[in-house]
């Protein structure tokens, strides 16, 4: 079983050095976007391609985030921002370009050698979080039971291990004393919250968020945000499909608009929303539509 899903010690011998936590911690103000090539690369994505029946959703579309960086995808309903997020973890295969994880390239294409693809496809499922729009949780089990899955059956923890792990990442987003509950008797924000901590509990090296926020109540939007600026500022390397323009010209250390299965334009927030961005970028922020700020 694969799981979607950080580290609790440095020395946990399962999940070895804990990626999240990195020295240099830092708001977007804070980085340099031309330090990036002195970082990990953790995914790149090159020239990919993804077609529909006759509809071609991805266009050449190339994205690289290195350790550290936090992405942020914007662009109008289909533009392919998230189709973009789910070739990126393989739970859509793209039908042209290339994925490495961590350098290592990914394979598409399953003959001769399927269970070797398997288990690469495995591997990077299970170091690449997944954070998804209807939060994806299962609702036969408590939120601690929700927790303790992917640390158990995929990393090899014991129940005690995965259990103080499941309820050290509950504390962390604001959710101690949750642990019985079920996904039904919590809120939409409260529920996001779980499936965040349920992926920084598989030890990511980074965590994909497809567009979070956008199943919740206005009022909820808050809580959830929040934690994704924490870890943010803890280093947490974050590629983010987003309607919350406001979130992405403030934590964001790249900016990436996404136009008809294309990069239309990216940089750094700064830049973008100081008026260094190209027309299209400038109506589509100045839209209205996508809650800008």
């Amino acid at each position: 079983m694969v799981m979607d899903g950080c580290c609790l010690a440095a020395d946990d011998e399962t999940t070895g050095p804990d990626p999240v936590r990195i020295d240099r911690k830092a708001t977007a103000g804070d980085r340099d976007p031309g330090a990036a090539a002195d970082r990990e690369t953790i995914i790149e994505a090159d020239n990919l391609e993804k077609w529909f029946g006759a509809h071609k959703v991805l266009d050449g579309v190339s994205l690289e985030a290195n350790r550290g960086d936090v992405i942020a995808i914007v662009g109008s309903s289909g533009s392919g921002k998230s189709t973009l997020l789910r070739c990126m973890n393989l739970l859509e295969t793209p039908d042209a370009g290339s994925l490495r994880f961590r350098g290592e390239q990914i394979a598409f294409d399953g003959a001769p050698h399927e269970r070797a693809r398997r288990k690469q496809v495995e591997r990077l499922r299970s170091q690449v979080g997944m954070v998804f729009q209807a939060f994806n949780l299962w609702d036969h089990r408590t939120v601690l039971e929700n927790l303790m899955e992917g640390p158990r059956f995929v990393l090899g923890l014991s129940r005690r291990e995965a259990a103080d792990r499941a309820r050290a990442y509950l504390a962390k987003v604001g959710l101690s004393g949750k642990e019985n509950a079920y996904p039904a008797h919590l809120s939409g924000g409260q529920q996001q919250r779980v499936a965040i901590a349920r992926a920084l509990a598989m030890a990511p090296h980074a965590i994909l968020f497809d567009e979070p926020t956008s199943a919740l109540d206005p009022e909820l939007v808050g809580e959830v945000l929040r934690v994704m600026r924490q870890l943010a500022a803890e280093g947490t390397t974050m590629v983010i499909v987003t309607h919350e323009m406001a979130f992405a010209r403030d934590v964001a250390s790249r900016l990436v608009f996404l136009q008809g299965g294309r990069v239309a334009a990216q940089g750094a927030p700064r830049d973008l929303f100081g008026g260094g961005a190209p027309q299209r970028l400038r109506d589509f922020l100045s839209g209205g539509g996508e809650r800008a700020p």
